[in-house]
């Protein structure tokens, strides 16, 4: 850079030095040419700390704004600050710089505005969707909407300041839903149903007349938006798309609620706490509210980004407060009015009114005001005086219920009636009025803007099966001026047909002339349906009973047709064969026990004993199917082995699906040998001179199981005197125990008496036998007599 010019017209260098060559050296010249130079270097060095002092000023003044906008210290207030320019990507000053603008234009009616749109800022870079939320979107579209025939869901949070911020979604396609929508009354191009559900608080369809689809951005399918109310307040809402329109009802409307309110649970879980922009209450407002006898809320206007008023803080209530809900005062403060009462927002409600006064200043009284409320999920409707005053920059709301004591039972009744369904009428025949209470539009299916009907005109919307009983109901109480009760079904006007019990009773006056009737009709559809049900299940477990018994006899008969009772011993060629059989204990638990004992055409005799999967009919003719085939094949003269591979084939082929396990044994006579193999069956126990033990045996796959199956025949050469036993598992199997040292014990313990004739035998090891699992038991006993 240059220096300052010198009377002669040439510069100077900047730092003040003379030029080389300079004709006066260390003169008059050379001093004013340094000092010169020294100015230059202060003029150039003092900007830099003006401008540094003008950006802190400039931050100070936004952190200050913040402070009293948002009631943080200063710290927070610049951490609120760093916040909002970290997600407008603009830097610190250029944030600051824009909320001291937007605090310095003045608002509606005077005020000023403050930083809503920063907070809400805040808030919408905070109020991501947390991972619990979305599952929880996911979970309530698969369990719960897909069976309603909805394809999408997505859960809304609502923030202090009004937003709607997406906190889950399941179904939506991706850019299908805006990542972010303001309030209703907030800055929005096109109204969305979520803001109307928060604007209104109640559920609303995307289109006016119903379910049929709209064609806004984004919204190309039917859409239904639910308000989820927490503790009387609209913490989110729920919005759920369909691809083709649903039918509108009453119940689909209901579940919808439901979800809605299991919904808000998961909203508040997932979501972070956001801020509120709101100014501080103006003390002059507050302290005129404590000096008022009646409840009083103060309320300070919130502002949109455009400068509009969104809503009204709820800043300061007086200690005489009584929130409408039975909330406690605490945690109303600081809430939004929209949020706290989504009521008020009605047409011609206490939201109209106060921003009426905010905007012009003239009070508003009313001696007969319908305040309306949300307990839970039952509305209610209070009348009460109603004041509202503007002081200063502030609202003051006031009111006192018309009568305290009456209207908490009115309360009380509105309760009543709405969780029980029950629709209250009175017939005022002197001067021909009607009053019908609103549950019984609902239950009728009319608009509240329709007249209400008398009892008179009622009968066109009973069933016509009905109409009798009705009659004879209306006879009694207006002839007879007796009380009556009757159960009818009622078409509604959208043809559905709803079950309901309508009581009456008849006014009369000082003359007894009946001058009214005034009843209650309630809803018992519910019930009606639950009964209904109950009862086709009544009748199909009946049936279900007598088929299962009539299938248990068959089965028994089957059963004992083939395997008769044999108490007495049989003797085929030299020996002596008992058997005993055990029924299970219950009659439709008939098992597929089997045996059989006959001497085949070459003189031997054919002994088997066999255990078929299963109870009932089905394992009773896999039993008979089993044993005919058997003595069928036994008459070749084949083995026990070759006997079992083809029963086998029978069973894996020819039979439906039928397994078993068996034993067959072929005693010879002449040799007094006994040849015998198993399918998975038990091996059998002989007792030779009062010494049990269990034959070997080889491997052998039960029957059924794979095709062309190979088996292992074993011998065993049987003396005058022993006694061989060939058993079913229902002897010896227990729960807790499979193995078979229980039979080993019973036949080694002195009481056996191994001396008595085959059927006492028999008989003490049924009545000693251990077993527990209810499962048939076929014994059969063999020996040859002693010499």
């Amino acid at each position: 850079m240059s220096g300052s010019p010198l009377p002669g017209g040439r510069p100077t260098p900047a730092d003040g030095r003379p030029e080389r060559g300079s004709s006066d050296p260390g003169g008059v010249g050379s001093g004013i040419r340094r000092l010169s130079g020294t100015v230059q270097r202060v003029h150039e060095a003092l900007p830099v700390p003006s401008e540094a002092a003008d950006a802190r000023a400039l931050v100070d003044c936004a952190v200050g704004i913040l402070m009293e906008r948002t009631r943080r210290s200063a710290g927070g207030a610049r951490e609120l600050l760093d916040t909002m320019a970290a997600a407008s990507e603009s830097g610190v000053l250029q944030t600051a710089a824009e909320l001291v603008a937007r605090a310095s234009r003045p608002g509606p009616a005077g005020t000023h505005q403050g930083a809503p749109s920063e907070v809400s800022g805040e808030a919408r870079a905070d109020g991501r969707s947390a991972p619990e939320v979305q599952q929880a979107a996911k979970a309530l579209l698969d369990n719960a909407l897909e069976p309603l025939g909805a394809h999408a869901v997505a859960l809304w949070a609502q923030a202090l300041d009004g937003t709607l911020h997406l906190a889950g979604q399941a179904g939506f396609a991706p850019g299908s839903l805006p990542e972010r929508q303001a309030h209703a009354g907030g800055p929005t191009a096109v109204p969305t149903v979520a803001q109307e559900a928060a604007r209104t608080g109640e559920l609303c369809w995307s289109a006016p007349d119903g379910p049929p689809p709209s064609s806004p951005p984004c919204h190309t399918t039917p859409r239904a938006a639910v308000a989820a109310y927490l503790d009387g307040q609209v913490v989110g809402i729920l919005e759920v798309c369909w691809a083709q329109p649903p039918t509108p009802d009453v119940r689909l409307e209901r579940q919808l609620e439901a979800l809605a309110n299991l919904a808000a649970r998961l909203i508040t879980d997932g979501a972070q706490e956001l801020p509120v922009a709101a100014a501080a209450p103006d003390t002059t407002a507050s302290r005129l509210a404590e000096s008022l006898p009646d409840p009083v809320m103060v309320l300070v206007p919130a502002f949109d980004t455009r400068g509009r008023l969104a809503d009204f803080t709820i800043a300061h209530t007086n200690n005489r407060f009584r929130d409408l809900a039975g909330r406690p005062a605490t945690l109303l403060a600081g809430r939004l009015l929209r949020q706290a009462y989504p009521a008020f927002t009605r047409p011609g409600g206490v939201w109209e009114k106060i921003e009426h006064v905010f905007a012009t200043g003239e009070p508003y009284r009313s001696e007969d005001f319908p305040l309306h409320a949300q307990v839970g999920d039952v509305g209610v409707t209070i009348r009460a005086h109603l004041g509202i005053s503007r002081i200063n920059d502030t609202a003051l709301v006031t009111w006192r219920l018309l009568d305290e004591n009456a209207q908490r039972l009115g309360t009380l009744l509105q309760h009543a009636q709405r969780l029980g369904r029950i629709g209250g009428f009175e017939d005022d025949l002197v001067h021909g009025r009607t009053t019908w209470n609103d549950e019984l539009y609902d239950l009728f299916g009319r608009s509240p803007a329709d007249p209400p009907l008398p009892l008179s005109e009622v009968r066109a919307r009973i069933h016509e099966d009905d109409r009798a009983g009705f009659d004879l109901f209306t006879t009694t109480v207006t002839h007879f001026r007796k009380p009556a009760s009757v159960a009818l079904r009622v078409r509604r006007g959208d043809h559905v047909i709803r079950h309901v019990r309508l009581t009456a009773e008849a006014v009369v006056d000082h003359a007894g002339e009946l001058v009214a009737v005034r009843g209650a009709c309630q809803d018992v559809s519910a019930h009606h349906w639950t009964e209904v049900a109950l009862e086709a299940t009544r009748d199909q477990l009946a049936r279900s009973e007598a088929d299962a018994r009539d299938r248990a006899r068959l089965a028994r008969q089957l059963q004992h047709a083939i395997m008769p009772a044999t108490p007495q011993t049989t003797e085929v060629r030299g020996l002596d064969i008992a058997v005993r059989y055990r029924p299970a204990s219950q009659d439709e638990a008939v098992g597929g026990d089997w045996y059989d004992a006959v001497e085949l055409p070459n003189g031997t005799v054919l002994i088997a004993v066999g255990d078929v999967a299963g109870h009932g009919i089905g394992a009773a003719t896999g039993m008979v199917a089993l044993r005919n085939a058997l003595r069928g094949l036994a008459a070749t003269g084949a083995g026990p082995a070759q006997l079992l591979s083809w029963l086998n084939n029978v069973a894996f082929h020819l039979t439906d699906n039928v397994t078993a396990t068996a034993i067959c044994a072929i005693f010879d006579p002449d040799t007094r040998c006994l040849h015998w193999a198993r399918a998975g069956h038990l091996p059998p126990v002989l007792l030779a001179d009062g010494v049990p033990s269990q034959a070997a045996a080889g491997p052998g796959i039960l029957l059924g199981a794979l095709p062309d199956a190979v088996y292992q025949e074993q011998q065993l050469e049987l003396t005058p005197g022993q006694t061989l036993f060939l058993f079913t598992d229902g002897l010896i199997e227990r729960k807790d125990d499979t193995g078979q040292g229980d039979l080993l014990d019973t036949l080694r313990d002195p009481s056996f008496p191994a001396d008595r004739p085959l059927p006492d035998q028999l008989d003490h090891l049924l009545a000693h036998s251990l077993s527990d699992t209810d499962d048939d038991t076929c014994l059969i006993g063999v020996r040859i007599p002693p010499v």
